[in-house]
This record gives C-alpha cells, structure tokens and sequence, in this order.
C-alpha cells in the first residue's frame, strides 16, 4: 500500500448524519500542524480514494485494517505527507458515501539533523539521537515512528522533556563491539567500523546510557519511552480531551494542582471509585477527560499523594481554540469576529468542532470576504455567567445584542458574528447552518 502523509496531531472526528446521502465536508489539512481524519464508517465500506487532477490512489479496506477499530478509520498524517499542496477529494466507498474536501497546505515535519561531529555536543542533559538514512520498507516504518514520537516531544514547551536529533548515516556492514555504552566522542562511535544503521543511542551528560540496532527494537524503544513520558509529563488539550491516568504504587488520598505563580489548590480524593470521576483504580490515579478543561491554559505541577507517599508530574493544558470569556466577547480587537459557544458532552459540538478547528488555523489563507478570525467560549470557563439561559424557555437573544448582560444562550453549539461591537449573524447546528458556513468559506 502506497501511503501518503505522516505526523501526530490532535483528532477530527466526522460524524455521518444522513441515510443514504452523501455528505461533503471540507477541511484544510496543514502539513506543518497536521491534525488525523477519524471517520466513522459502515460494516459495508470497501475502499478509500484520493484524487484531484493529479493524483488517483485507492486503498482497499484490506489494507487499512491497522487504522480501523470499532467502525472508526482514523487516518494520520502519513496519507498526506508525500501529497502536493492542493485540493483533493477524499471518498470513502459504501452504501453511504462520505465524501471529504481537503485543502492540503504547509510543510511535512522535518528532523533536527545533525553532523555526526555534533553528536555528543548538544547542550541538553539528556537527548536521543538516530543514526540512520531511512531508506527501504523498514526505513520508511521508522521514520514514520520516529516523526511520531519527535512530534510527541515538540507538542511540549521548550526545555521541558527530551529532543530527538537524526544523523544521516548508512552502514549494514559495521563490526559487532561488545558495546557502545559509556562511549563519549564521535571518534571512538565509529572506530573500527563499530557504527551500524539504524543506531539510536541515548545520550545523557554527554554519554551513551543506552542504544538500540534494530527496526523493531528501536521502534519498540520509542513507544516505550514516550509511555514514560506521559508518567511524568501531562499534556492535556480542552479541544481534544482523552482521561488521564497516572500509575502509582500507593493509594492516594489527595492532590494539588500548583499554578505557575505558584498557587494551588488541593482535592480529596474519593474512596470508592465511581467512573467518569476523579479516583483511584487497580493501580492509577484516574482523572475524566473533562477534569481540566475549565482551568486556564498554562503549566501546572500535580501532585498526588497520601500522608506517607507522593508523586509530582508536570501538567500542561494547551487548545488549540482562541479561547475568551464571556465579559470579553465584545471587547476583541478585530472589527469583525466569530465567537463559538460550545460545552462539554455536546455531540453537535464535537461534530462541528473539527471543521471550526481548521477553519481557525488557517482563516486567513481563504478567498472569502467572510474570512474572520474566531474565538471561543467554553462553558466550563463562564460557568456562573448570566448568558446561559434554560433552553426550554425559548429565550435565546442573539442578533442586535451589543451588551453581554442582554445576550442569551440556550443551546449549543452556537456561532455568532459580531461587527463593530454589535452581534450581527447567529448561526446554529439546526440545518447544518455552522458546517454550511464555514465549509464555503473553506471551499
């Protein structure tokens, strides 16, 4: 199978809604900030196509059972990397066809390279460097994994976990030495022809702790040590929750968070684990997806604990949204904006989300005279606002609203356009009205 894209990124998930029809949906896929197509399909599908003037490629549904689980196809970024920057359709074939407009733009993900000169002078204390040249089936495979885990590392703000450097280098033919570890300077790497590729080595103070010489080996290293990462390293997105599980090997009973400034906030930590809420389980502290989504973005230490024992890891929240609150939605700097309101649990959110992601990071790429930037409110940062209203009383108060204490909002999701200080255009999930909005302007 020829695959065409590869690097990590948050998920688009595209929901099918209608019967028998077919759904076109457009997104900009950004080689540079790419983000992976999660497609729900019938049992009946056969086959993914590409195309546009150019390109024509079809894959089987044999040759994508990797990517599907449970009626779900998630496509990464290695369907896109190789593609030219254009409009393509992607069409996934079955008795409901689903057919995807994407706008491929950007650069793919290059590698820090270095000379191997350089291998042991980079002023970190610990950092993995992979000698390899990348070439054939296997090479390509570990590319791929390595892309992943290197973008792993760089979603993380500087300083703050490990780097990943490559150095271009082909030798299948080196002399086994009983080892490479403790080895400090490049000469004594590849005397006596003792490098062989792939090598990644592990390098910490300046000297090699560990390596690996195989495929399989170094690709199984990386997932490995990107699961201890996440152990001590949290990065939590609002856009795109996932639960948060932490081991431990001693039943906690609380756990702070600690802001930047350095102010926290401790929590007791129930004694019966109920699920979808914060509590201990066979062996993890476990906190819902949604634990953190109404904390600020910044970086937090959390630190879980009882009266004998104790564990700190870093928590970064990061979106991808320009999030503000509610008292601000008048007062952005741009004469014309969009504002999503949106909540947690929301399906018609999460089924409008992905398209609104993409429109927000590449708005002003598009020929429209439409084209504005968009913020967001999360109800969960506004909960004790006056804007929300029960929605049974049929009381929302949108267009001509020029004051936050008149507006009203009774459903999500809801997208609204303010002009000059006044809310102009409300537009709701009813009729497809968001997804048709911003679809055209992304055509």
């Amino acid at each position: 199978m020829k695959k065409i894209i590869s690097v990590l990124m948050f998920a688009l998930v595209i929901l099918l809604t209608a019967c028998g029809e077919t759904k076109t949906q457009s997104f900009s896929f950004n080689k540079s900030n790419p983000i992976p197509i999660t497609i729900s399909v019938s049992d009946d599908f056969t086959k993914i196509n590409i195309s546009n003037g150019n390109v024509n490629s079809t894959i089987n549904k044999d040759d994508l059972t990797d990517y599907l689980e449970n009626n779900t196809l998630t496509l990464d970024a290695s369907f896109f990397k190789d593609l030219e920057n254009g409009t393509y359709k992607l069409e996934v074939i079955a008795s409901k066809k689903i057919t995807l407009t994407i706008v491929v733009s950007g650069e793919s993900h290059n590698f820090e390279v270095i000379d191997g000169e350089n291998t042991f002078s980079q002023s970190l204390g610990k950092y993995y460097v992979i000698f390899s040249d990348f070439a054939g089936k296997d090479g390509i495979k570990l590319s791929n994994d390595a892309e992943k885990f290197d973008i792993y590392l760089n979603s993380f703000p500087e300083g703050c976990v490990s780097k990943l450097f490559v150095v271009k280098y082909s030798n299948k033919e080196a002399n086994k030495i009983e080892s490479l570890v403790g080895i400090n300077n490049y000469e004594d790497l590849i005397k006596e022809n003792s490098l062989v590729s792939p090598t990644l080595v592990v390098i910490e103070n300046g000297v090699i702790t560990s390596y690996y010489t195989d495929y399989t080996d170094i690709s199984s290293f990386l997932n490995i040590e990107q699961r201890k990462i996440s152990q001590t390293n949290i990065l939590h997105n609002i856009d795109n929750p996932k639960a948060i599980k932490i081991e431990t090997n001693f039943v906690p009973k609380k756990y702070s968070v600690t802001d930047s400034s350095n102010k926290a906030k401790t929590f007791t930590i129930p004694e019966e684990y109920k699920e979808d809420s914060v509590g201990y389980y066979a062996g993890e502290m476990i906190f819902p997806m949604y634990r953190f989504n109404n904390w600020e973005v910044g970086n937090y230490k959390l630190k879980i604990f009882n009266d004998d024992d104790s564990i700190e890891v870093n928590l970064f929240i990061r979106s991808t949204f320009n999030y503000i609150y509610a008292e601000d939605l008048f007062n952005q700097k741009e004469e014309r904006y969009y504002v999503f309101f949106l909540r947690d649990g929301c399906s018609g959110c999460n089924y409008v989300k992905p398209t609104l992601l993409s429109y927000s990071q590449n708005y002003s790429s598009y020929n429209s005279d439409l084209n504005y930037p968009l913020y967001a409110i999360h109800r969960s940062q506004n909960p004790s606002s006056t804007i929300y209203v029960n929605p049974n009383n049929n009381s929302e108060n949108f267009v001509g609203v020029d004051d936050i204490k008149d507006l009203r909002v009774g459903y999500f999701p809801r997208v609204v356009l303010v002009e000059n200080g006044v809310i102009t255009a409300v537009y709701k999930n009813e009729g497809n009205a968001i997804m048709d909005h911003f679809s055209n302007i992304m055509k």
